[in-house]
């Protein structure tokens, strides 16, 4: 099981998102977008001025640049690797070459160039940062660049005297035998640091709101950064705001599990949903189609198909289970920002949020012989409006 994205957003408008059933052999425990406590902006970046030629971005930390966007937290495994590309606004009269670009939002051949710096650091499991990792920071210059994510993390903990045990990680993450290395990964969490460098490469600049989407893509992951920027004296640039779904169940789901349940009180978690801004809410819904006109979810295959049903249960704002059956079953984020705490630091920021968890079920009496044995596979598309 999988996740991809498709389509792009603007600034009040939809992006869609599919949820997508595949065999996968990685995923990821958790992948939340944290802005530092307000320290990371991904929205009103000035674009009038370029950032420094001879500093040399693959080494040391860059989050006291004005381009530092924010950090992703991680847990899951070692290995992980994110795939970044642009969801537009596509660049026009662009130099040879492909790469990112603030795009004006109603005049393409105005832009600038840009590319990102992530900077990946361990969270020790005694609630201190550790190391970078790595010898060299990661330049995301070009789409389709990707990020992997060297060491894995996770609060999991051996039972140090079970006969099964055969060693694990202490709080600094080192690896050894005794009461003391309890842990299965060696760290908590792992950070990716995100800084935009701005180029001196550019085009037509003028007065207004400019925005580029990026879309980090894994095994298990998608997530979605709408970046606005700003030149001159334009005042504001709303509709900044990240969006990540993720793989909940394993990559493989047992057709004998499944099964098992049959009811939206008894289903089957397969994801989550987080939505964070500080300047933009949301309303989300589901389908079954990349038109987002139907609900009629089913598992297919080249020998045969069998339906199943989709339920979302919000959690910001609360809400009840509630099943999937139209797509004008709307979830709305909060209307007014609350505090969104970072899981590391414990920093604080009143954002716009929504967040919620995806599950399934099969109606009862689907058997083991509803459908020929074989792989099967569905999607689940989520649209995402930012207003």
């Amino acid at each position: 099981m999988g996740i991809i994205g498709t389509g792009r957003s603007s600034v009040r408008g939809t992006l869609a998102i599919a949820y997508v059933f595949l065999a996968m052999t990685i995923s990821a425990t958790s992948f939340i977008w944290d802005s530092a406590g307000g320290n990371g902006l991904l929205g009103n970046l000035d674009l009038s001025t370029a950032d420094s030629t001879s500093v040399d971005y693959t080494t040391g930390q860059h989050y006291s640049r004005d381009g530092f966007l924010g950090r992703f937290v991680f847990q899951g495994e070692a290995g992980t690797t994110l795939t970044v590309t642009s969801t537009g606004p596509l660049a026009t009269s662009t130099p040879s070459g492909n790469y990112f670009y603030f795009t004006k939002t109603d005049d393409t051949n105005r832009w600038r160039r840009v590319f990102f710096v992530a900077t990946i650091k361990a969270y020790l499991h005694s609630n201190a940062e550790g190391p970078i990792l790595g010898t060299h920071n990661t330049i995301i210059d070009n789409p389709g660049d990707s990020i992997t994510i060297p060491a894995g993390a996770g609060a999991e903990e051996h039972n140090t005297s079970d006969p099964s045990y055969s060693g694990g990680y202490n709080t600094q993450g080192t690896w050894g035998f005794g009461s003391a290395y309890r842990y299965k990964y060696p760290y908590k969490y792992i950070w990716i640091d995100l800084t935009t460098i701005r180029t001196t490469t550019s085009r037509r600049l003028k007065n207004g709101l400019y925005e580029l989407g990026l879309l980090l893509s894994g095994d298990g992951i998608s997530a979605h950064l709408n970046l606005t920027g700003r030149y001159q004296n334009y005042s504001g640039a709303p509709g900044s705001y990240s969006f990540i779904l993720e793989r909940t169940c394993p990559p493989t789901i047992p057709f004998q599990e499944l099964i098992e349940n049959t009811t939206y009180t008894n289903s089957y978690p397969v994801g989550t949903v987080r939505f964070n801004s500080v300047d933009t809410r949301a309303r989300m819904f589901f389908a079954s189609d990349s038109q987002g006109l139907f609900t009629d979810f089913r598992f297919a295959s080249d020998r045969g198909s069998f339906g199943y049903h989709v339920v979302y249960t919000p959690r910001i704002p609360s809400g009840y289970a509630t099943k999937i059956d139209s797509t004008t079953k709307i979830f709305p984020s909060t209307a007014n920002p609350v505090p969104f705490t970072s899981p590391t630091h414990g920093e604080t920021e009143q954002q716009y949020q929504l967040e919620g968890e995806i599950r399934i079920y099969v109606d009862p009496g689907t058997t083991l012989f509803t459908a020929p044995a074989d792989s099967y596979d569905s999607r689940i598309y989520c649209f995402l409006t930012a207003y």
